[in-house]
């Protein structure tokens, strides 16, 4: 049954982003497995989420995450990065840093993608992709396991501190 007053529930109709993010955090939450699993199954996915994996990403997450013994519905959860409108800035970012790396003009190389001359810009553009992804995809992996497992550790705790209820 639901407690809470008519005046608190929300309208009908297609959810924020950052309900669809929070939804994602609390379902996080609710998975019954160790923190390092957890936190290990979202940073695969993060990993493949990233990397150019051609709509794969979440078959891929969950089979890897069951081949390295972390969450598999951790390692999907966390492959959602790779989804619009988030990779758009993943493929940004790793182009520039990629162009930055190799000394390439990355505003020259954008505006020749830009303008339709994918095949002009040809090899400098993938491989500044390529470069950049690489770091970029290493950073963001590294960064989602350091943030998720201390917010399960310390979830994990709490859980288990608060008395049980018997109704």
């Amino acid at each position: 049954a639901n407690t809470r007053s008519p005046a608190r529930r929300r309208p009908p109709g297609p959810t924020a982003p950052t309900s669809a993010w929070k939804r994602l955090y609390l379902g996080l939450l609710h998975l019954n497995d160790t923190p390092g699993r957890i936190a290990g199954g979202v940073a695969i996915g993060v990993f493949i989420g990233v990397a150019p994996t051609f709509g794969l990403g979440i078959l891929l997450a969950g089979g890897l995450a069951a081949l390295f013994k972390c969450n598999p519905v951790a390692a999907m959860a966390g492959s959602v990065i790779g989804a619009p409108p988030m990779i758009f800035g993943v493929w940004l970012g790793s182009s520039w840093l990629g162009a930055l790396l190799l000394g390439l003009d990355y505003h020259a190389l954008y505006a020749r993608v830009r303008a339709g001359e994918i095949f002009s810009a040809g090899w400098d553009a993938v491989l500044a992709y390529a470069v950049g992804n690489v770091i970029v995809t290493a950073a963001l992996t590294l960064l989602a396991y350091a943030i998720v497992l201390p917010v399960m550790h310390r979830h994990q705790r709490r859980r288990a501190q608060r008395p049980i209820s018997r109704a």
